[in-house]
């Protein structure tokens, strides 16, 4: 059996709901949708010059930020978007802690930082912010650029069911999680558990400057590769000028399609840690 976990990062007080709802309207009808909530997201998050979204879009700041607020250097609270917080609690979504702001601290993804105090600091009154105003309450933390730092890990890991990362900082340090890992990548296995810490690289991310012909083909060769695929999405690149895409839009119902035709069993995160703990 494969099985497929659909996440969408970035979700914050910027986040359309008409959009969450045209992606994924349909399939929380039958299945679980993974979202990475942001707390408290940073308006004036900086680009780097070599990005894509600085380059082709000219833009300055994160696109996760819509342009009314872009470089207003203030932190925006999920609390404050009502109709956000009541698709989150009225659909079928399982709400993941996606960081506090989603910042770059001196270059440095937040929680990839060495100062356990500051990072742990951060973490939990980012889960405080999210368990006001999700039901169901945060059992899972996914940080932004899919990075951690040891300190972290070691101040924070009580605080979660689940850590779900591609990496942890320093790597030197972490060598009885990393050693395992590889092993198992070289039977095509991309993933490895140790205690509540799922390290992972089997994600099929749609980008938006892809040829979205060619998404379906990549989304085989992984699945092809992988009995875990993690399909990660992000609700702005299905916009342009932040009004819905409806070719994007087509071309991810497309490919959901071809998700169920390929006989997978769609889980959420919660399934996937109880799953692999067995």
């Amino acid at each position: 059996m494969k099985y497929v976990v659909i996440k969408d990062d970035d979700t914050c007080f910027f986040t359309p709901v008409n959009i969450l709802e045209a992606l994924y309207g349909e399939i929380l009808e039958k299945h679980v949708v993974n979202l990475s909530v942001i707390p408290n997201v940073y308006s004036s998050i900086k680009l780097d010059e070599n990005e894509i979204y600085y380059k082709k879009d000219k833009l300055k700041y994160d696109p996760l930020i819509s342009p009314e607020y872009s470089g207003s250097d203030r932190y925006y609270n999920v609390n404050d978007n009502p109709e956000l917080i009541d698709f989150l609690n009225r659909k079928n979504v399982d709400v993941l802690q996606h960081g506090y702001a989603h910042e770059k601290i001196n270059s440095m993804p937040e929680f990839s930082i060495r100062d356990r105090e500051f990072v742990y600091k951060r973490a939990v009154e980012g889960k405080n912010i999210l368990n006001k105003c999700v039901k169901r309450g945060i059992s899972f933390f996914v940080p932004p650029w899919n990075i951690v730092s040891k300190e972290f890990i070691s101040g924070s890991q009580l605080q979660y069911k689940g850590i779900i990362t591609a990496g942890i900082l320093p790597v030197y340090n972490n060598l009885n999680i990393f050693i395992p890992y590889y092993v198992n990548k070289l039977f095509k296995r991309r993933y490895y558990m140790y205690k509540n810490i799922l390290l992972i690289d089997t994600y099929d991310l749609i980008q938006k400057y892809m040829d979205v012909s060619l998404i379906p083909g990549k989304f085989n060769s992984i699945l092809n590769n992988n009995d875990i695929v993690i399909i990660q999405n992000h609700y702005w690149i299905f916009m342009n000028n932040w009004k819905k895409d409806d070719n994007m839009i087509e071309q991810w119902k497309s490919l959901y399609s071809k998700i169920l035709d390929n006989n997978v069993r769609i889980i959420s995160y919660n399934e996937l840690f109880d799953m692999l703990k067995k």
